[in-house]
């Protein structure tokens, strides 16, 4: 990751965004499911 735009984070702060945005990827994911099954019931 050579042109990684912010090199003062460190890698607790980048694995935490990351987390962050996993974490939001498979909350949309997790919800849209239910809202499916919701609409199938």
């Amino acid at each position: 990751m050579s042109c990684w735009p912010y090199p003062t984070l460190t890698r607790r702060a980048a694995a935490a965004l990351i987390g962050a945005l996993l974490g939001g990827l498979a909350g949309m994911h997790f919800h849209r499911k239910v809202d499916r099954a919701r609409l199938d019931a």
